[in-house]
């Protein structure tokens, strides 16, 4: 009997921290990895250091970053922001940076810069684009619009309308390469942040996303089409957030269980990094900047946590036209001058994975878990991930708190030592 009691006593003791073993989420461990590479003057590796700091800044506030290393970007930005403004995607990139930071893109800086005005300048009203490089840059530039809150105009719309492809997917710049799961996905996202989640265009470009999605349930980049992606697959994921559906669900997940979320984290190695392919030996910057957000629950642009927006019930009209010259019409579309107001992405809950399976990992972290804290409330209608309950038991959102479990497990190790103590008095 005593060895029982004595037995149930450790039971108790040893489960909660059975309890707690699930750490950090993929995107904060993302995120945490990040802020590691970040320089001593904040700035972060690009071929556009301002715009690589704005991209990579949303991307750790997707992740959960605050404080120290989200000032030092935005004073990096207050620096040499206006100069690395040259075009129009590094424009959009430092303006989602900016935004993501909860500083004001029409007013920033000692000097007040406004970088919606200089994205204005690079817009060409006569071909929609804001980025004439490629379609890619055109979307990024985009992005930033719908960051700073400035309608897209309808010739902006059209532009995006008439590159997609028959298949449904849009080119990296045009169709005659072929569709591109990366800039399907950013395409998606753009539309859907401009008010349109419901146009044709949306609706075929996801048809595209589910017909070339890979038996590990994740995606491959049109550079290395045999293997799963982590910039590829995170970028899908987020244009999944977008559309207010669930990545860990049918019918993104497969009959086998797997899905793109498993497949991500699958390239996530043991620095919080994410590999660009199973053949790449280490975490690559880039890699990981794609990822977190969609694992962080988000869609882009991404948003200050204090800025997240109420999703609006009200659908908006369809424009059904694509391709042609003529583009796309909507009775609703802003008119060619940018205006001051728009529709942007809900946020839920980071998604949650608990892996088992060991990660390769040759890269090495220099820095520590800095400022993190959750991705912000809930507001998907659909909430993804289960909480890790006591003792490593699942349950499903709504059901008993981390908090509860923990008030459990702290009166369950309570009880066992009572129980230790009075064993230890009646010898």
């Amino acid at each position: 009997m005593r060895r029982a009691v004595a037995g149930l006593a450790l039971v108790f003791i040893a489960l909660p921290a059975a309890a707690w073993a699930s750490g950090p989420s993929p995107a904060e461990r993302g995120a945490t990895w990040l802020i590691s590479q970040q320089h001593s003057d904040g700035s972060f590796s690009g071929t556009s250091p301002a715009g690589a700091t704005g991209e990579t800044l949303a991307a750790i506030v997707a992740g959960g970053a605050k404080g120290t290393p989200v000032d030092k970007a935005l004073a990096y930005l207050r620096t040499n922001g206006k100069a690395g403004a040259t075009e129009g995607a590094y424009t959009g990139r430092i303006i989602a940076g900016i935004v993501a930071g909860a500083q004001n893109p029409r007013s920033f800086g000692d000097n007040h810069d406004n970088y919606v005005t200089i994205l204005h300048s690079q817009y060409n009203t006569a071909t929609g684009a804001y980025d004439p490089k490629n379609f890619f840059s055109d979307l990024i530039a985009a992005n930033g619009a719908n960051a700073a809150r400035d309608p897209l105009p309808a010739a902006a719309l059209a532009y995006i309308d008439t590159h997609e492809c028959p298949d449904g997917g849009f080119p990296y710049s045009d169709c005659a390469a072929g569709s591109d799961v990366d800039t399907t996905a950013w395409a998606i996202n753009v539309l859907v942040a401009s008010g349109h989640r419901t146009d044709q265009a949306v609706s075929q470009a996801r048809s595209y996303l589910l017909g070339v999605q890979r038996s590990d349930g994740g995606f491959a980049s049109s550079s290395s089409p045999t293997m799963t992606s982590s910039d590829s697959t995170g970028l899908a994921i987020a244009a999944i957030n977008a559309l207010g559906e669930d990545a860990t669900s049918s019918p993104w997940k497969q009959s086998d269980g797997d899905d793109p979320v498993k497949a991500l984290v699958a390239l996530q190695t043991s620095s919080g990094s994410f590999r660009p392919n199973n053949a790449a030996s280490g975490g690559s910057e880039m890699s990981t900047v794609n990822a977190v957000p969609g694992l962080a629950h988000r869609s882009y642009p991404v948003l200050a946590p204090t800025a997240q927006p109420t999703p609006t019930p009200t659908p908006q009209p369809t424009r059904t036209s694509r391709g042609g010259g003529g583009g796309a019409t909507n009775s609703t579309s802003p008119p060619s001058s940018h205006g001051s107001t728009s529709v942007a992405p809900a946020v839920a809950t980071p998604y949650t994975v608990e892996v088992s399976t060991p990660r390769h990992d040759s890269s090495s972290t220099t820095g520590s878990r800095l400022s993190l804290s959750p991705a912000g409330p809930a507001a998907k209608p659909k909430p993804t991930p289960y909480l890790l309950g006591f003792g490593g038991i699942s349950t499903k959102p709504g059901g008993l708190s981390m908090a509860m479990w923990g008030a459990i497990a702290a009166g369950c190790t309570g009880l066992g030592v009572g129980i230790w103590f009075l064993r230890l008095r009646l010898r």
